[in-house]
């Protein structure tokens, strides 16, 4: 039965993204952001859950090399299979915004770098609704001056290396999708860019050599129907977070 249940829920209808007229939002934060041998890193997944009621589920898409462990799934049926980690729940929880937690270990030879996408998704009314999670990196091998430069716990540090960089860009990520997007849904905002890969379509507006410049267009965005926007640097054409 419980089967049944989670197939009916998988064909349901079409995926929206992170803001969604449901008004549905998830964080990810990381108790660090360096993988080391031996160590863990504790994992937060933050829900507001908005107008969905019934089945919901947050799935995350572990890379190679590390193991997920259950921790804290607020009533949900924790699993982890073929580097999949799912947490389901047959009945949303109560509380309008909700934390789950689950730790991250090693396992073997670490890599330079583990790269986290994931997805909540959840029922409103006859419809299958979708949020895409801000992508992840967690630095393996890395060096420490690179770890520094893109880790959140140190983004003091890393405005003050961008500020004293040469080629870095700033651009504002609207949102990522499963699907792509028509022009009419960004608002009038200019110079919208895609980045595409995993199966997720992430959009940007603007390119800045100031961050100045760009906290203007994250203004903008944000009056324009884009409250979850935030500022990614590039250097040389790379996205440091």
């Amino acid at each position: 039965m419980l089967r049944l249940i989670f197939s009916v829920f998988l064909l349901l209808g079409c995926s929206v993204s992170v803001f969604s007229v449901s008004s549905v939002f998830c964080k990810r934060t990381f108790s660090t952001y360096q993988v080391t041998e031996g160590g863990e890193i504790e994992v937060t997944v933050e829900i507001n859950k908005g107008d969905a009621v019934g089945i919901a589920k947050l799935v995350e898409d572990i890379p190679s090399g590390l193991h997920a462990y259950e921790y804290e799934s607020i009533g949900g049926v924790f699993t982890f299979e073929q580097q999949k980690l799912k947490i389901v729940w047959l009945t949303i929880p109560l509380q309008q915004v909700f934390k789950v937690k689950y730790k991250l270990k090693p396992v073997g030879q670490l890599m330079k770098d583990y790269h986290l996408v994931g997805r909540f998704l959840y029922v409103v009314g006859d419809n299958r609704l979708e949020v895409i999670l801000s992508d992840a990196i967690l630095f393996g091998k890395a060096e420490a001056a690179a770890v520094t430069a893109v880790a959140t716990d140190h983004a003091k540090d890393m405005a003050s290396k961008l500020d004293t960089m040469q080629n870095v860009i700033y651009k504002i990520q609207l949102g990522a999708f499963s699907v792509k997007k028509e022009d009419a849904v960004f608002n009038g905002l200019t110079g919208i860019s895609v980045e595409t890969g995993a199966g997720v379509y992430r959009y940007f507006t603007g390119s800045f050599a100031l961050k100045s410049e760009a906290l203007v267009r994250l203004q903008e965005a944000k009056e324009k129907g884009f409250p979850t926007a935030y500022i990614v640097p590039f250097v040389n054409g790379k996205r440091l977070n």
